[in-house]
């Protein structure tokens, strides 16, 4: 459906756990889409649902949700997914829900694969704490992948949320739902429009390249684009272009293989915050595969949304920004080579190493099970402390692997590339 967005994620995502820079559902869209139902919510006490629950996964935020009141599941919040209802990466979820299919869709994206097919469902359930959606849309992949099969995230969710305003409180952990007519905004918090291009919520900004030169863009609001600051889209603006040394990176995207650049910029402006030597990934159009390009100039990552609690009012056309305890946090891109996925139990699945990384000349393989860092396992360590031990310039850090029956360590010294 035209207006449904592009997808960066995730592995929208650059990183699992920033072992990796994967990006699962890179810059997806939904190009058809069967007609939903009424779309509805009920809120459980008065017209606001507060407190839900979040934790950060891959960099990205991810909400623990019911299907049918039978099926949790974990879903990437992705600000710039306009759909309704849930898009689940794994066929066999919707044969333990006994979904009935009343259409289906094509899901373009970014990748050289072409589209890929899925299968919609009609009035399903989605509960929240506090808050219940019941007759949504549910977007299942008829096909498997194999980089998402086994994921710990199982899909997205997107504009079930944003039809309500929605506050992200990054201090608290958790998201918090207002009916509009309930809506009061902090009085601490600046103000700032949105535009929408096709239904796309797309933000102003400025990027500088060249010193003292700041370029206008525009960048959908994308909270499904973790660990990093901004993507900027190099055509057709050929001048959007690195300050300094570059990083390649082949990602996932909704339409196969995706390779994108790391770098920085000299600053990325927003508002009255400007963000010094920002990291940045850059595209180009063969990259972005069958996604449509509507106006926008890129991506507003998450790495720069959450330095801020936010407030997205899209029916309101707004959102507000207010600067919290991670406001001045310096973003760091992973410095291992190793791209992994993490599987639901917990552990992590090396499935790319770039070339002449610590990783690769310390014999790290693909199909390694990542299940130690520095003699603690990865399922106990919260992401942000692993994001922090992995992003130490000129630091060692020694990882457990499993490889068929053998259990082997392996030293890697980390290195900044960007």
């Amino acid at each position: 459906m035209r207006g449904v967005r592009d997808v960066f994620r995730r592995s929208s995502l650059p990183a699992v756990i920033m072992v990796t820079t994967l990006v699962f559902s890179l810059l997806g869209c939904v190009r058809t889409a069967a007609q939903p139902t009424q779309p509805q919510t009920h809120f459980e006490q008065g017209n606001r649902a507060v407190g839900i629950p979040f934790e950060i996964i891959e960099g990205a935020i991810v909400v623990t949700a019911t299907l049918n009141d039978s099926v949790e599941v974990k879903l990437f919040f992705d600000t710039g997914f306009g759909s309704s209802g849930v898009l689940l990466h794994d066929p066999e979820m919707g044969s333990r829900m006994a979904l009935n299919y009343v259409s289906t869709v094509d899901l373009g994206g970014g990748g050289t694969e072409g589209a890929k097919t899925a299968d919609v469902a009609a009035a399903v359930k989605i509960s929240l704490p506090g808050v219940t959606f019941p007759a949504e849309n549910a977007i299942v992949l008829r096909k498997p992948d194999s980089l998402l099969t086994g994921m710990i995230v199982d899909g997205i969710i997107g504009g079930t949320l944003t039809r309500s305003v929605v506050e992200i409180d990054y201090d608290q952990s958790v998201i918090n739902l207002y009916d509009h007519s309930v809506f009061q905004p902090d009085p601490d918090a600046t103000e700032h429009p949105v535009f929408f291009s096709y239904g796309i919520p797309v933000i102003d900004g400025a990027l500088e390249i060249e010193e003292g030169k700041p370029v206008p863009v525009k960048l959908l609001l994308d909270t499904g684009a973790p660990l990093m600051e901004v993507m900027v889209f190099t055509w057709p603006e050929p001048h959007f272009r690195p300050n300094g040394p570059t990083m390649e990176f082949v990602g996932r995207g909704m339409g196969g293989d995706v390779t994108v650049q790391y770098g920085r910029i000299r600053s990325l402006r927003l508002g009255k915050y400007k963000f010094e030597n920002a990291t940045a990934t850059f595209t180009d159009s063969t990259a972005y595969g069958t996604a449509t390009v509507l106006g926008q100039n890129g991506l507003l990552g998450h790495e720069t949304l959450r330095r801020f609690n936010v407030v997205l009012d899209y029916a309101g056309s707004r959102v507000f920004l207010k600067p919290n305890r991670r406001f001045d946090h310096v973003c760091e891109v992973e410095m291992t080579g190793i791209t992994s996925k993490p599987l639901k139990n917990g552990y992590h699945k090396v499935f790319r190493i770039r070339a002449d990384s610590p990783a690769a000349t310390q014999d790290v393989r693909i199909g390694d099970l990542i299940v130690e860092v520095d003699g603690r396992d990865v399922r106990t360590v919260p992401f942000e402390e692993l994001y922090r031990t992995l992003t130490r310039d000129g630091a060692s850090v020694t990882l457990t692997l499993e490889r068929g029956s053998e259990r082997l360590q392996r030293t890697l010294a980390l290195r900044r590339q960007i």
